[in-house]
C-alpha cells in the first residue's frame, strides 16, 4: 500500500475557530484580540457584544464582563461555585453547594450583576442549559432532572434519571439511568420527550464486566 509522509510544519494553516476561545490571558474572537488583566482566565461565554470570563490572579477569582476594548465590569467579587452562561448572555448561573444535601443556585444579570433570581435545591444540581428564563438543571439525592422557570420561580420534573447535558435549541437531553460506575448507562433523549430514546450506550462499569454488553 502506497504511503503519503506528512510534515505538519509544511502544512498551510487552516481556518480559526469560529467561536470565541482563550489564547493566554486574551479573548480572541476573529480577528479581535481582547487582552484581560488576570494571570490566568476561563471564557464563558459571549454576552451580545461583550464576554464574560472569570479572571484570576493571587487573591482568587472574580467573573468579570470584558468589552471588545478591554474595559470591565465585575459581576461578582468571588467564584466559589460552578457558573453556567445562558445561551443568549443575557444571565448567569452561579451553583453553590451548601454541606452535603442543598445546592443553591442565583442567577445573576450579566449587565448590572444584579441577583434577579435564587432557588435552592435538595442534594446536588448541576445547571445543563439555560435560555429565556428557563434552565435545565440536572441532579443527584435525588436523581432528577428539572426545568426551572426563573421568572416564576417553578420547576417542573423532565424525567427521574440525571441529566448531565442538555441543549435547549437543539431538543437534546443526555442522563444516565443510573449510577456510571456500579451499572449505568447514558441515554440521548428530545428534552421534549425524554421517554423516547434517540440513542442508548450498551456497556456498563460494573467488574467484574458481564458476558455480554447489557441494554440500556
Amino acid at each position: 500500500m502506497p504511503k503519503t509522509v506528512l510534515n505538519p510544519g509544511q502544512l498551510e494553516r487552516g481556518a480559526g475557530p469560529r467561536v470565541p476561545r482563550v489564547l493566554g490571558t486574551s479573548i480572541v474572537d476573529g480577528s479581535l484580540e481582547v487582552p484581560v488583566d488576570a494571570d490566568e482566565i476561563d471564557l464563558l461565554g459571549p454576552a451580545g457584544d461583550d464576554y464574560v470570563v472569570v479572571a484570576y490572579d493571587a487573591s482568587g477569582g472574580v467573573i468579570e464582563r470584558v468589552s471588545p476594548d478591554g474595559s470591565t465590569r465585575v459581576l461578582r467579587e468571588s467564584n466559589i461555585g460552578l457558573n453556567e452562561l445562558s445561551s443568549d448572555g443575557s444571565h448567569l448561573f452561579d451553583v453553590v453547594t451548601r454541606g452535603r444535601d442543598r445546592t443553591v443556585v442565583r442567577v445573576l444579570d450579566t449587565t448590572t450583576g444584579e441577583v434577579t433570581a435564587r432557588r435552592g435545591f435538595p442534594g446536588f444540581v448541576d445547571v445543563l442549559d439555560a435560555a429565556d428564563g428557563v434552565a435545565v438543571l440536572g441532579g443527584t439525592a435525588p436523581r432528577r432532572t428539572v426545568s426551572w422557570d426563573t421568572a416564576t420561580d417553578e420547576t417542573t420534573r423532565i424525567v427521574s434519571r440525571q441529566g448531565y447535558r442538555a441543549d435547549l435549541a437543539a431538543d437534546r437531553l443526555s442522563t444516565f439511568s443510573g449510577d456510571p460506575y456500579d451499572g449505568g448507562c447514558s441515554r440521548i433523549t428530545p428534552l421534549s420527550d425524554p421517554a423516547r430514546t434517540l440513542c442508548a450506550s450498551a456497556t456498563t462499569s460494573r467488574w467484574p464486566p458481564p458476558p455480554e454488553p447489557v441494554a440500556c
